[in-house]
């Protein structure tokens, strides 16, 4: 069962993705069984997530209290370290403190690049690990 959807899919304005409002995207956010699902996605090569879309994740998260997230990036190009930084560390204002975040992103060379994103969490008390799919995101969610 699914509750608390939160969907929004428009036009990208300027002030998300500096891109003169070309980019276009989706981002779902659903609350599943033992954890918060996100998913954002764009086949918009102009369309980059940003801490805008992390925030609207966070806030969420914050609504249910659940502290286990799956974020599944589909969009060509991934977080930036400092939008990621920028939210890591407002999840403990949210009342969120022993958070694991489960991102899910299927190109090998930009998972590979997400290590920072993962000492970034740590540093902000929150778990942060990279998978390529949805299957082996939440076996590490409920691993611990």
């Amino acid at each position: 069962m699914m509750r608390g959807i939160y969907r929004e899919s428009a036009p990208n304005p300027p002030s998300l993705a500096g891109n003169n409002g070309e980019g276009k995207y989706r981002l779902t956010v659903e609350e599943r069984p033992m954890y918060t699902y996100a998913r954002i996605h764009s086949t918009d090569v102009n369309f980059r997530p940003t801490g805008v879309h992390l925030a609207r994740i966070l806030k969420q998260c914050s609504l249910t209290a659940c502290e286990r997230i799956v974020i599944e990036n589909q969009s060509c190009t991934a977080f930036s370290r400092v939008d990621f930084l920028q939210t890591a560390t407002q999840f403990p204002g949210y009342g969120l403190t022993h958070t694991r975040v489960a991102i899910v992103d299927v190109y090998d060379a930009r998972r590979e690049k997400q290590g920072l994103n993962i000492v970034i969490g740590k540093s902000s008390s929150i778990s942060v690990a990279v998978f390529p799919n949805i299957t082996e995101a939440e076996a590490w969610l409920f691993a611990h």
